[in-house]
């Protein structure tokens, strides 16, 4: 008998997990969505834990940030290769700096994985 209490509690369990990730996952779904129609639209709003779309001023940016920037002159596309060959860092120091420069809204990342890229925001 209690074993049975065991099985039926621990398949409630496995049932409200499955429930909650299915809400999260919806709810992130819809995020995206809306997001995705915001940038077609070109009507960024400004969200509760989203970046702002207005870029800061040339003044703020430092030396480092300038020189990634100018790689946007030459390239419509810049790769975290691009980075770590134009300032000879490491991957990860590379990926830190277009993070930086994605947070301050002035480069968006496009793709995943492998193939990811970064273009100048307009």
């Amino acid at each position: 008998m209690n074993y049975l209490i065991l099985i039926l509690i621990a398949a409630l369990g496995i049932w409200i997990g499955q429930k909650t990730a299915y809400k999260m996952m919806m709810k992130k779904m819809k995020k995206d969505e809306d997001r995705k129609k915001r940038e077609k639209e070109g009507k960024e709003e400004i969200l509760e834990g989203e970046i702002e779309e207005e870029s800061p001023k040339k003044e703020e940016l430092n030396e480092v940030e300038k020189k990634i920037l100018s790689l946007f002159d030459e390239k419509e596309k810049v790769a975290n290769n691009d980075v770590e060959r134009l300032l000879n860092v490491s991957d990860a120091t590379a990926t830190r700096y277009l993070d930086k420069l994605q947070a301050k809204a002035l480069i968006i990342q496009k793709g995943a994985g492998r193939g990811v890229y970064y273009e100048k925001s307009k």
